[in-house]
């Protein structure tokens, strides 16, 4: 009885890996949380593609920048601004020099990119004050950026159903 529970409860986990690569390899969120001088921002870049550099197709979040105005500007969209490539690396500074573009709500088009000190640093360039997005000019902030991956809810789901699972085959366990 114990041996079929456990071959039942190793095919669902064994399903449930292959359920979480596939969806894995068509693609992830990655969070960019950037601070600099008068400027700070939460972006979530939906990518797609896999391997070392992924293809941005979404953004959404929030950028702040006193230089353009108070408060917090939604981010709508992807943008072309300052000749942005919207590639996202996995590796540290996570962006290229032609960086991530977008569009936000009354703030205008954004870009964060390489190019901060001494070119190797990020910057954060605002198309309102900058509009060929060129780094070292007004509109353009050198600033700190860290990357986190954002897991998706079926995985975490999945996670919840095997730990789940094997509370359960511990419990019957001790009960016999």
């Amino acid at each position: 009885m114990t041996s079929r529970v456990l071959t039942k409860l190793a095919t669902a986990g064994g399903i449930a890996l292959a359920i979480l690569a596939a969806g894995t390899a068509q693609a992830a969120t990655y969070e960019l949380q950037f601070t600099g001088t008068d400027v700070s921002g939460d972006v979530f870049a939906t990518t797609t593609g896999t391997g070392a550099v992924q293809t941005v197709v979404g953004v959404s979040g929030w950028v702040a920048d006193s230089e353009v105005g108070t408060g917090t500007f939604a981010i709508t969209g992807l943008s072309s601004y300052a000749g942005a490539t919207n590639l996202y690396y996995e590796a540290s500074p996570f962006v290229d020099f032609g960086g991530l573009s977008f569009s936000t709500v009354s703030g205008g088009a954004y870009n964060l990119g390489l190019g901060g000190s001494d070119a190797t640093g990020l910057v954060f360039n605002a198309g309102n004050i900058n509009p060929g997005g060129y780094p070292g000019i007004a509109g353009s902030t050198n600033i700190t950026m860290t990357a986190t991956a954002v897991p998706e809810p079926a995985s975490l789901m999945l996670m919840l159903v095997g730990i789940v699972g094997l509370f359960a085959v511990a419990r019957r366990r001790t009960a016999l």
